[in-house]
């Protein structure tokens, strides 16, 4: 997590793939040319490679953010934002980040149930079964991180 108070390049990072996630604020980015993008709490995360120009227009206020890299052709990332109506099952991946935006969300990972509060983080490794349940509206972000790479034989 970071927070964006001023507008300019972001850093070009070689053969690594990229997810911005916008937890709080409004951040416009233009993205290798395309036409600019605003995101905010409410917008899905947007994927970009992390080798090509990216740039933020300067926010109206400071920006909060989660910026996910992976290295290209090693791992694979995708970050979810939930609005919990329930348990919700966690698809396993080689690692799991769940980030709560919500006081009172509760982990179950293989059978033990873990409390995480707003801004709290916990993490799953080796693809262990994973819930995650709260009061109705609590928002959580799932972020997973799959290696592509073969394993050695």
């Amino acid at each position: 997590m970071a927070t964006v108070a001023a507008g300019g390049p972001f850093s070009m990072f070689e053969g690594v793939d990229r997810i911005l996630t916008v937890l709080e604020g409004e951040l416009t980015l233009a993205v290798d040319g395309a036409a600019p993008v605003t995101l905010g709490p409410k917008t899905p995360p947007l994927p970009f490679p992390g080798d090509v120009p990216v740039a933020a227009l300067t926010p109206p206020r400071p920006v909060t953010d989660l910026n996910m890299m992976t290295r290209r052709g090693g791992a694979a990332a995708s970050v979810q934002r939930l609005r919990l109506e329930g348990a919700e099952t966690i698809a396993p991946a080689d690692w799991t980040l769940v980030l709560s935006r919500s006081p009172g969300v509760e982990v179950e990972i293989d059978g033990e149930t873990h409390g995480i509060g707003l801004d709290d983080a916990i993490l799953i490794a080796g693809g262990a079964a994973a819930s995650v349940h709260g009061r109705s509206g609590a928002e959580v972000l799932i972020a997973s991180v799959r290696s592509t790479r073969s394993p050695h034989v």
